[in-house]
């Protein structure tokens, strides 16, 4: 069970921990989607950094990411709806020098423990996977030309992106 942290809350620790950073000499940080566990606290989150920054109470640099996973979509048009609303958002939130959304965090595959990493041949052991299946576990199985087009979005709306490989 994770809690939903309130606005309030975000702030508080975000108060905290930039002053702890700050002890460190450190002045400036990526958010690579560590307070997306659950949607509620992660949309705190990203209202609690806007809210900081616009008030001046940031004292470090924030750079901020927002999670895509392709499972979440049967087509490229759905995942585009999703890309745009975000783009909707990163406007809404403003952004200025302290903080802004700028990145897409995304997993390339996952691990070969679990039966979700993409390999070019048959690759698991007997027993892994139900029936002989290779595939249907990957994330990105039948989904490959999606993954292009988020890349070429990205490049269109000046968006990084952040990637999990493995190999």
């Amino acid at each position: 069970l994770k809690p939903t942290y309130t606005v309030q809350q975000c702030k508080a620790a975000l108060r905290e921990q930039q002053e702890w950073f700050a002890s460190l000499g450190i002045t400036s940080a990526f958010d690579a989607g560590v307070a997306n566990n659950t949607e509620g606290t992660e949309a705190n989150m990203y209202q609690a950094l806007s809210e900081m920054a616009r008030d001046r109470e940031l004292k470090m640099k924030v750079k901020g990411s927002f999670w895509l996973h392709p499972f979440n979509f049967k087509d490229w048009d759905e995942c585009k709806a999703y890309l745009d609303g975000w783009m909707q958002r990163i406007a809404e939130m403003g952004g200025n020098d302290y903080y802004s959304v700028n990145t897409i965090k995304m997993m390339a595959d996952y691990v070969l423990e679990e039966a979700t990493a993409y390999l070019s041949e048959g690759m698991y052991g007997d027993g892994v996977l139900e029936k002989g299946d290779t595939e249907s576990r990957n994330m990105w199985a039948g989904k490959e030309d999606m993954m292009e087009k988020i890349f070429l979005y990205a490049g269109e709306h000046g968006l990084n992106l952040h990637i999990h490989q493995i190999g």
